[in-house]
């Protein structure tokens, strides 16, 4: 019998769930540290958080902790794989043919984030948590365990995130008319689900193509219960439970 907990973080509702219900006091207390210091990290609306000296600092270099250098170098990756369809880097335009995602620099402990910039990085850190402490807690725990974050949620048997028309308006990322309902994608971790729904998305005519190079499967719901399917969905009961 599963046992689940919910918790405020992240700016959303944070969902364990176990396998073994004693267990589910220990998954709740790492979920809350993590989440806890992943706030600390990239969440402005938390008093100090580290992101905030990036942002105040006009182009020059930061130091910064290796879990925000960590969080950056996964956001540039997917936005460069997805032309940022999430969202990642946002700001004035600059003028510069660069893409904004290619302008921000890491090296040595430092990020230096040109001034027209700005990293938004909460879906990034949502999307660490759930596969970190799936990862952690699945081993340390020795039972089945599921953890959701917004719309990803991850397992033992891989991520589902599923995006709809409305979480996509509500996001940093500029406005896009999609043609879908919801982009449901299953693929290997928490971040590459998100970013590939989100691609989906901002990309409708080259989606299902794209979505079958890059992801496990995919799910396309359009308007008027059209349904698409890519690859192998569902990948797993499991999974596609999640």
């Amino acid at each position: 019998m599963r046992a689940t907990a919910t918790i405020a973080g992240l700016a959303t509702d944070i969902t364990v769930s176990v396998d073994d219900p004693a267990l589910l006091d220990l998954a709740v207390e790492h979920i809350r540290a993590v989440s806890a210091r992943l706030d600390a990290t990239v969440n402005r609306d938390c008093e100090n958080a580290e992101i905030e000296a990036v942002d105040l600092a006009g182009g020059q270099p930061v130091l910064v902790s290796s879990l925000l250098d960590q969080l950056i170098i996964e956001a540039l990756y997917f936005a460069d794989l997805t032309d940022d369809a999430s969202g990642v880097t946002h700001g004035r335009e600059s003028g510069s043919p660069i893409p904004p995602w290619h302008r921000v620099q890491l090296g040595r402990g430092t990020v230096t984030v040109p001034s027209d910039v700005r990293l938004e990085l909460m879906p990034t850190a949502r999307a660490f948590l759930t596969d970190h402490a799936c990862r952690l807690l699945t081993d340390t725990l020795g039972c089945g365990v599921t953890v959701q974050a917004g719309p990803v949620t991850t397992s033992p048997g891989g991520a589902v995130a599923r995006v709809t028309s409305a979480d996509l308006r509500a996001t940093a990322a500029p406005a896009a008319a999609t043609t879908f309902d919801c982009v449901s994608v299953v693929a290997d971790t928490a971040d590459l689900a998100f970013t590939a729904a989100m691609f989906a998305h901002r990309h409708p005519d080259i989606a299902s193509e794209w979505l079958r190079e890059h992801v496990r499967g995919a799910r396309l719901d359009g308007p008027r219960h059209a349904t698409t399917t890519v690859g192998a969905w569902p990948t797993s009961d499991h999974v596609s439970a999640a």
